[in-house]
């Protein structure tokens, strides 16, 4: 099972007033769901990341989740990855929190995927890669140890960087490319039926 990442530590400029982890849906809010599908999709330990404004997204959090803070959230979500990699115990599927979760179908394929010698396993959708990705622990290490300041801290630059043969394809649905980072983006998911 492995460890899930959420990342919550940017200011959410794009989406309005509220922050995207706060969206409002019927019965609940974004961030709550999100815990509850990564948990059932089978997730073991779900950490949540934040950096800009905790309080707005700590006020409209219900669920017990580990809480890391990323103190350096200027410096880019590089930062927060990292924040949330550590300590690391076991693989790691990270989403960012304006990406739904995919169907728990997708991520026990991701867990397939990473066989030995495999550092990633992504879910691609017309050609593209998207969201969420699976690392392998000793990929996740590597990525700790690199400096937040360096060009080459991007996470798809890295996973860029890797060779073919590390890196692990598998057939998504359309959620794999969504990106709910502006208020019409959101809307228009909501209009589809998600969540």
């Amino acid at each position: 099972m492995p460890t899930a990442i959420l990342l919550a530590g940017g200011r959410s400029s794009r989406s309005g007033r509220r922050h995207k982890a706060c969206r409002r849906l019927p019965g609940s809010v974004w961030l709550d769901r999100q815990i509850d599908a990564l948990r059932a999709a089978g997730c073991g330990e779900v950490r949540l990341v934040l950096g800009a404004r905790p309080r707005r997204v700590l006020a409209c959090l219900h669920r017990r989740v580990p809480l890391r803070l990323n103190r350096r959230h200027a410096l880019g979500p590089f930062v927060s990855l990292q924040t949330g990699l550590a300590p690391l115990r076991d693989d790691v599927l990270i989403l960012p929190i304006d990406v739904p979760v995919p169907p728990p179908w997708l991520v026990r394929a991701l867990v397939r995927a990473l066989r030995p010698g495999i550092a990633v396993a992504i879910p691609r959708h017309n050609g593209r890669g998207g969201h969420p990705v699976l690392l392998a622990r000793d990929f996740a290490e590597t990525l700790m140890h690199l400096d937040p300041a360096a060009p080459e801290a991007r996470l798809d630059l890295q996973l860029r960087a890797l060779p073919p043969d590390r890196r692990a394809g598998i057939k998504g649905s359309r959620e794999v490319l969504e990106d709910l980072n502006e208020t019409q983006a959101w809307r228009d998911y909501r209009q589809r039926g998600g969540h």
